[in-house]
């Protein structure tokens, strides 16, 4: 009668609360690496530096300005590719390791029987 229980726990229960443990684990590594705000703000200067537009006509302030600002952004794509792969390298590497544990919890049952006769067949020979 255990035995039943614990098989029904085993694959429905605990199998639920596994998938959204990982789950969760890969929303918490896209949101660690700030994947979805990194993606909305690509093109955004880095880290708001830059100069601002002064007025009236100066050709060489206003490229003076212009270049610095292209280069804020240049910067600013640079830096947040970098992390946006680091993000989806971690999200990856998050849902292999959630796939090899659903896989490994999947065949635990049967593990665990086989090494049960396995230790039994090492007792009496």
């Amino acid at each position: 009668m255990i035995f039943i229980s614990y098989i029904t726990w085993h694959y429905s229960g605990a199998l639920q609360s596994g998938v959204l443990l990982i789950r969760n684990i890969l929303t918490f590594l896209l949101h660690f690496f700030s994947v979805p705000l990194l993606l909305r703000t690509y093109f955004n200067k880095f880290g708001r530096l830059g100069e601002s537009y002064k007025g009236g006509f100066d050709l060489e302030l206003f490229f003076s300005t212009f270049v610095v600002n292209t280069l804020m952004r240049i910067v600013g794509v640079i830096v947040r590719t970098v992390f946006i792969l680091l993000g989806l390298l971690s999200v990856l590497v998050g849902a292999m390791a959630g796939l090899l544990f659903i896989f490994a919890w999947l065949l635990l049952p049967l593990i665990v029987f086989v090494c049960f006769v396995y230790g039994i067949t090492l007792i009496f020979s």
